[in-house]
């Protein structure tokens, strides 16, 4: 008994020790990181959210920063037509100033994530992760005064979280009505996924509901059996740096649909020119799907070389959709990347790493499909920058220059970086899709299939609009 009280106080220490050594910055990250791994899974919106936490413990560090708030984002500035009024702080103990960043920091993180996630799926639960934290810090969550003029760090950061969450309600992502939409209209009735063929869907070019018996998504929360369009309209939300560029703006339904990085319209099949460039493109890309699918059967035994001897390095990316048919393999999966010759640090030679091909893919699909407890594709990337971070190798200098930082300036940088990157990319991405409405493969395949095949009008079931052999 001895030998097992003394374990679990040496296990505890070097929690401890570890918690110690991460800035309050980090461990705030890691809940909130946890926060979205129990709640439904909504990709635009946790990048949304990730953001504006970042943005949050940026703003409390940056409120201490020399000049005061000549360093701030959002307080004592003007976004997107709103000023967010910040006098400044009086007089600080430089001595202190850690302690006041931390405790800032705190109480920010604290008012905004409990106001983010008070209708989450397991809202219980994830707030009880913020009181904790709270408590393991020595904090109050009692106080709720935003005074920040009296000098205390409890009130500047709830002053922080009010702000932020104002700028929120402001930012046309729709966070009133639960990130909904009011102009987008899907064109296609539902596909039942139970059953064969598509529904006859109408528009083989755009995108179809799914009608799914009791599902479920990512974390295993129940999400209704009929599917609705995940931020449509997210291209109207306020970014971070896209704010500094025009985007083209698209009408339909009598609302607009802001497009940044416009890659222009997806190929799409002409049932009056089946073979023509488009139609081929969509018929070919869609195919390669089904193709490439098969390429996650546990029972193939096809080898592949994973190290990065054989993978990255690529020379070239494509510019048109016609350069994606060199781009890609086909029928082997991947890309025309050579790899690397050495490794940079060691100078030798990659040693290669061969694994089944079956195996390789589920395990990447799977990682970027995501599943039960996933912080999703957005959160992946804030935890590879922790990976990253904690590496002893990395020396945390800005762009490798100047003075080594410290832990909690190099964390709410980089997360203020990752996360105004994320939300960028978010609303580019999400205002792409829902300006474009592209049909997913799920529809497309299956509706080709419905037409029959179009490569021999000699065999079965030709149809110029069915799917390539």
């Amino acid at each position: 008994m001895k030998r097992i009280i003394l374990f679990i106080v040496i296990c505890l220490n070097i929690h401890f020790n570890a918690d110690a050594q991460q800035s309050v910055a980090r461990r705030w990250n890691e809940v909130a990181l946890n926060a979205i791994r129990k709640d439904k899974a909504r990709p635009p919106v946790i990048a949304r959210n990730l953001f504006h936490e970042s943005l949050a413990m940026y703003e409390a560090w940056a409120s201490y920063e020399l000049g005061y708030f000549a360093k701030n984002y959002l307080l004592g500035k003007t976004i997107n037509g709103i000023n967010y009024p910040f006098l400044g702080l009086p007089a600080i103990i430089p001595a202190n100033i850690e302690d006041y960043r931390n405790e800032a920091i705190s109480y920010a993180m604290y008012r905004l994530l409990q106001q983010r996630y008070a209708g989450a799926a397991n809202a219980f639960l994830i707030n009880y992760s913020f009181d904790t934290l709270m408590s393991n810090l020595g904090y109050d969550t009692s106080i709720r005064a935003n005074t920040y003029l009296t000098g205390i760090p409890a009130h500047l950061g709830n002053f922080i979280a009010q702000n932020v969450i104002s700028m929120g309600l402001q930012d046309s992502s729709h966070e009133a009505i639960n990130y909904g939409y009011y102009h987008y209209q899907p064109l296609n009735a539902p596909l039942i996924v139970a059953n064969q063929g598509s529904n006859q869907m109408s528009n083989i070019n755009h995108w179809q509901p799914l009608f799914i018996n009791t599902a479920i998504d990512q974390n295993g929360f129940p999400v209704g059996s009929l599917q609705s369009f995940q931020g449509p309209e997210w291209g109207r939300g306020l970014p971070f740096s896209l704010r500094l560029q025009t985007p083209t703006v698209y009408t339909k339904n009598g609302g607009t649909f802001p497009v940044y990085k416009d890659p222009g319209a997806p190929p799409a099949i002409d049932s009056l020119n089946p073979f023509d460039s488009a139609s081929m493109f969509f018929k070919n890309g869609h195919a390669m799907v089904g193709v490439w699918s098969s390429m996650l059967d546990p029972d193939d035994t096809t080898t592949m070389d994973i190290s990065p001897n054989a993978l990255g390095n690529n020379t070239y990316y494509p510019s048109s959709f016609a350069d994606q048919a060199s781009f890609y393999h086909y029928f082997t999966g991947g890309d025309t990347s050579k790899g690397y010759t050495v490794n940079p640090a060691t100078g030798m030679p990659y040693a290669p790493q061969i694994v089944n091909r079956g195996d390789y893919t589920r395990v990447v699909s799977q990682y970027w499909a995501d599943g039960p407890a996933s912080e999703a594709p957005p959160g992946h990337w804030f935890v590879l920058l922790n990976e990253i971070s904690d590496n002893p190798l990395l020396v945390k200098k800005y762009e490798g220059m100047g003075n080594v930082l410290s832990n909690l300036e190099w964390d709410v940088k980089t997360y203020f970086t990752v996360g105004g990157a994320m939300h960028d990319a978010a609303i580019a991405c999400w205002g792409v899709k829902g300006w474009y409405d592209g049909a997913r493969p799920i529809s497309a395949i299956r509706r080709m299939a419905e037409y029959g095949q179009s490569t021999d009008s000699l065999l079965p079931s030709y149809n110029p609009m069915g799917l390539p052999l």
